[in-house]
């Protein structure tokens, strides 16, 4: 083997070595996309996968299914009436997915299982009838959200805990919205 060859191999081992891991540990500390997650993958990407964890989103969103994320900054991120968003509760460590009701500063109610926002009914195509029929789907009191503040509920009412129990979501609370399915 020539002397340059094995010049060649030995660079190439190094490059390879500490090379390529610097670089990625580097993309991580920097993170491009300003991802709220410690994730080297979401960061580098931009994106995450997460698997749903129960049955508050059906028949949207069945549990166990797996969904893609974008996890860019959510302060940059448009968010509009109907994306699902996944999200972090203060009292517990799990993610969460539910669906953008409500938007900063909008008033909402319901009536007969009929979301009202700001005295405007909202058509849901996404809810099924039959899993919004208990008193907790079919009523509550006017909301009025602040300024940043997002009501959430998942598509299954019979069976959501979301931003009826637990009130509005701050933005800062948002870890991304599902893009794919």
């Amino acid at each position: 083997m020539s002397p340059t060859t094995r010049r060649w191999i030995l660079r190439a081992v190094i490059v390879v070595t500490f090379g390529v891991p610097l670089s990625l540990l580097a993309v991580c500390l920097v993170n491009p996309f300003g991802v709220h997650s410690l994730n080297p993958r979401d960061r580098l990407t931009g994106h995450g996968v997460f698997r749903i964890p129960g049955e508050a989103m059906a028949p949207t969103l069945k549990a166990g299914q797996i969904v893609f994320a974008d996890m860019r900054n959510p302060e940059t991120m448009r968010l509009a009436r109907g994306d699902i968003v996944l999200f972090y509760r203060s009292d517990r460590d799990t993610v969460f997915a539910k669906r953008i009701i409500g938007l900063p500063g909008e008033s909402l109610a319901i009536n007969q299982a009929q979301v009202r926002v700001d005295g405007r009914a909202l058509a849901e195509p996404y809810v099924d009838p039959a899993n919004a029929a208990t008193d907790y789907a079919l009523y509550m009191g006017t909301v009025q959200l602040g300024q940043d503040e997002y009501f959430l509920m998942g598509d299954n009412r019979d069976n959501s805990d979301d931003s009826r129990a637990s009130g509005p979501v701050h933005r800062d609370a948002m870890r991304g919205k599902v893009t794919g399915l």
